[in-house]
């Protein structure tokens, strides 16, 4: 997507996801992606795809689900160098936990915004970032992070996938 906008309001619906693409990448160089999901009896995700790079525009998701988990998004693989993400994911379901990003294999943030906020009744609570590589790692070397959950900021999953930090990175994890 190099301009435009998307607007997906699923809000109505009893099981969604916003973009799903398994094995897809997806590109955003400009424009304004936006996802709603309100699911009442199933999970729901805003994005699903196997690679997910940002150098500019903006994504915005917002998923919450009442019964199951929410996940505002679900990547193998995100590259950031510009732009702004703001995921947020909600779950009333004492059973399940919501997560604002869940990464499975590798990030590299160079520059940009990422907010990852994520809320939940669940009793292992819920994480803003959830990190769960055992091959590429974290890097963030540049840009503004902030990600809040009721049990961890940011996860890291493996101690074989560090968190390296360089450069000016700014990271608010609450």
């Amino acid at each position: 997507m190099t301009g435009g906008k998307i607007d997906i309001d699923l809000s109505s619906k009893s099981w969604t996801h916003g973009i799903e693409g398994i094995d897809a990448s997806i590109v955003v160089s400009g424009g304004q992606i936006s996802i709603i999901t309100n699911s009442t009896d199933a999970s729901t995700y805003g994005i699903g795809c196997d690679k997910l790079e940002v150098q500019n525009g903006k994504i915005t998701v917002d998923v919450s689900s009442s019964s199951q988990q929410a996940c505002g998004l679900s990547v193998n693989s995100l590259v950031v160098s510009g732009g702004m993400i703001d995921s947020e994911a909600k779950t009333a379901s004492s059973n399940y936990p919501s997560i604002g990003f869940k990464i499975s294999e590798n990030a590299s943030v160079t520059a940009g915004q990422i907010i990852a906020k994520s809320t939940s009744n669940s009793v292992s609570g819920s994480n803003g970032i959830e990190f769960l590589s055992d091959n590429g790692g974290f890097t963030i070397s540049g840009g503004d992070i902030t990600a809040s959950g009721n049990r961890s900021g940011i996860l890291i999953g493996k101690a074989s996938a560090p968190l390296t930090i360089n450069g000016t990175a700014t990271i608010t994890a609450t």
